[in-house]
């Protein structure tokens, strides 16, 4: 049989004891000359995309980011987990409004101890600079080495959604 790749290029395979092997990968292979065949699996249903509705309590124009000190922190698992190499580390926290209208709140962190959190921050309209200030991740309490930094911000009484960021303290 003639096979093709994704791009392609064409080799052969040929049939043993009556079956014909192909390596499986993530890309498609085509086989020329195959006639007669019939799936003796049904096809799997055809999935349904369901969109995301924010509810009522949910602001989903406000944006949340942090830009990680590179002297503080390492990131890895492909940007997946920061490790702190310090006893503290230092972030720039951005809070950026993506709506027409100007808001007031707050940014929340759960999972870890942050300090320089201003109490309150007024964002412009799209379109105007983020609110950036910078703050220290702390070492918990507890002592334990695997947190996860949860930053939120409420905007006028609505929760923006959340930038999650799993840490681990290097000892």
């Amino acid at each position: 049989y003639r096979v093709s790749d994704l791009c392609g290029v064409r080799s052969s395979a040929t049939v043993t004891n009556g079956v014909l092997s192909l390596e499986s990968t993530r890309f498609p292979t085509y086989v020329a000359g195959l006639r007669g065949l019939a799936a003796t699996k049904p096809a799997r249903p055809r999935g349904k995309v369901m969109p995301y509705v924010p509810t009522e309590d949910e602001d989903l124009s406000v944006i949340v980011s942090v830009d990680l000190d590179k002297d503080d922190f390492q990131v890895s698992g492909q940007k997946s987990r920061a490790y702190l190499k310090n006893d503290t580390g230092r972030m720039r926290v951005q809070v950026w409004n993506m709506s027409d209208a100007a808001k007031t709140g707050r940014v929340e962190v759960a999972g870890c101890m942050v300090e320089g959190l201003p109490e309150s921050l007024d964002l412009g309209q799209r379109g105007m600079p983020p609110a950036a200030f910078d703050c220290k991740l702390m070492p918990s309490a507890s002592g334990e080495t695997n947190l996860t930094l949860v930053l939120t911000g409420v905007f006028n009484g609505k929760r923006s959604s959340k930038l999650v960021v799993p840490v681990q303290w290097q000892k």
